[in-house]
């Protein structure tokens, strides 16, 4: 009898560890927990080199070379060669600016809000003691950090701010490049804030550019960098009128100020790389569409042409490329390579021109 006691324990507690290694076994392998988890806490923050980047796109804003993100930004890191998705996550509260993001190899660099109010927005109040902006970079394994303030409203209701909403980091990821102050104040400037330091390593005040180069009254716009992020290009404009194009030599800080040809708008096609730019002489643009369409009307009545044209800023070398007799034609100029421009005629036919080097 004890023996048969002693026999029939023993073979539950068999039974037990063998129902908790089975189980164990399964979880283990379950790919919705361990093997789940396990690509979460090992992924790299930086991109592979076979990996992508995507997101929902809002396809009203994105145009050919500009890919503008659905509200919450959610990234997708993908295989190159396959599409298949591999890690995703999610960024709250990014501000929904004329340019929300941008993507390097090894971050992702956005502007987010905290106690951000959009009815106060819609009702045309100002937000409440509390909100704040500020400049995060995300890393590739879905995590983030805050680098520097924006903007906010003080404990005494006071509204500073410290940086427009526009920036540009470099194909590196030591610098970006922002404009600070407001256009008529002293401490106006383009700076370049070292991301490893957080601090500004370049400060270009607009002041000091206007006393050497009186003719230019316009304030700093942003580019773009070169491919190899040695250089970075901005401009002078006032309202949509480009007065002169800026490109800044990364670490030795010398600023090349060229000259744009006269009618240069904000929407010119600029190759980085050599300094070419697309102009016209159409019917000025002012952002005030009654205005606009009097000087339509205007340039029709007297059957004035429009002349497009490829202008080198460094040689000073000005190619026509066509003629027109729509003064609000927009030419949708888009550089395909180093050396083929593309642009679109009023008939809806696309002609490419190639630079002969």
């Amino acid at each position: 009898m004890r023996k048969s006691v002693i026999i029939i324990i023993g073979l539950v507690i068999f039974s037990g560890f063998t129902a908790m290694g089975i189980y164990y076994f399964f979880e283990k392998l379950s790919p919705s927990k361990q093997i789940l988890s396990e690509v979460q806490t090992t992924r790299s923050p930086c991109l592979g080199e076979n990996e992508i980047v995507d997101f929902p796109v809002n396809e009203y804003y994105s145009g050919e070379d500009f890919k503008y993100p659905k509200f919450p930004v959610v990234i997708y890191i993908k295989d190159k060669n396959t599409n298949k998705e591999k890690f995703h996550f999610q960024i709250d509260g990014v501000r929904e600016n004329y340019y929300p993001l941008e993507i390097r190899r090894c971050g992702i660099y956005i502007i987010r809000q905290f106690n951000y109010d959009s009815q106060k927005v819609k009702q045309g109040l100002t937000q409440g003691v509390g909100y704040r902006s500020e400049f995060w970079r995300y890393t590739y394994d879905g995590k983030g950090e805050s680098l520097f303030l924006f903007h906010e409203i003080t404990d005494r209701g006071e509204y500073k701010s410290y940086f427009a909403t526009d920036f540009r980091v470099d194909p590196q990821e030591i610098y970006v490049v922002l404009e600070r102050g407001y256009p008529d104040a002293d401490n106006y400037a383009l700076v370049m804030r070292n991301l490893n330091i957080g601090k500004d390593d370049f400060v270009l005040l607009r002041q000091v550019l206007l006393e050497k180069y009186p003719e230019f009254v316009g304030y700093f716009r942003l580019r773009e960098w070169t491919r190899d992020g040695n250089y970075f290009w901005a401009t002078l404009s006032m309202t949509s009128k480009v007065e002169a194009f800026l490109r800044i030599l990364k670490n030795v800080w010398k600023v090349d100020v060229l000259s744009a040809p006269t009618g240069t708008m904000g929407g010119v096609a600029l190759n980085t790389e050599s300094g070419w730019i697309t102009y016209d002489d159409g019917s000025p643009w002012t952002g005030v569409m009654e205005l606009d369409q009097m000087y339509k009307e205007q340039w029709q009545k007297e059957g004035k042409k429009v002349h497009f044209y490829l202008y080198n800023l460094f040689t000073k070398e000005n190619i026509l490329l066509t003629t027109i007799g729509d003064p609000s034609w927009s030419f949708k100029p888009r550089w395909l390579s180093d050396t083929e421009l593309q642009y679109e005629l009023p008939v809806g036919e696309k002609k490419i021109y190639e630079i002969k080097k």
